[in-house]
């Protein structure tokens, strides 16, 4: 694995990553050194920060979920049960502030901003009859990494 130590500490030096910077990845290893995280390898979808923020490292397509994002939400849509109503809160995430890495197919993870989970959003897509997608409203567009 090759890392790129030139790009991790200039955003670091920076001292924030923007979605304008239109910036990629290629390994999970690297958007965590960011944070100042250093392991060697990391094979899970996420990370938990602190109490107020985490990481999701999330794919365009995979087996069991597919993610879509519009101007003001980022869409978790289960795909492996058609017809499962998913909860409408991820206890796993709460009220934390969730940094979104996405890897497109064959392509590097790219920030897509800052999200929360939006609870009032499912409701209103519960009551349009569509319950197989939970929705995570853009709250910002940068990390301030000179706090970690």
């Amino acid at each position: 694995m090759e890392i790129n130590n030139d790009k991790i500490k200039y955003y670091i030096d920076r001292g924030y990553v923007d979605v304008e910077d239109d910036v990629k990845f290629k390994y999970i290893v690297e958007i965590l050194r960011l944070f100042k995280i250093n392991v060697k390898a990391w094979m899970r979808g996420s990370y938990i920060l602190n109490d107020n923020e985490g990481i999701m490292f999330t794919k365009a397509q995979n087996q069991d979920w597919h993610d879509t994002f519009d101007n003001e939400y980022m869409y978790e849509l289960c795909v492996s049960e058609k017809d499962k109503t998913i909860a409408s809160r991820n206890d796993y995430w709460g009220d934390r502030i969730i940094y979104i890495f996405r890897k497109e197919i064959n392509d590097d993870y790219k920030f897509m901003g800052c999200f929360k989970q939006d609870e009032n959003k499912i409701k209103e897509l519960f009551k349009k009859g569509t319950k197989n997608q939970r929705p995570y409203k853009k709250i910002g567009t940068q990390i301030n990494l000179s706090k970690f």
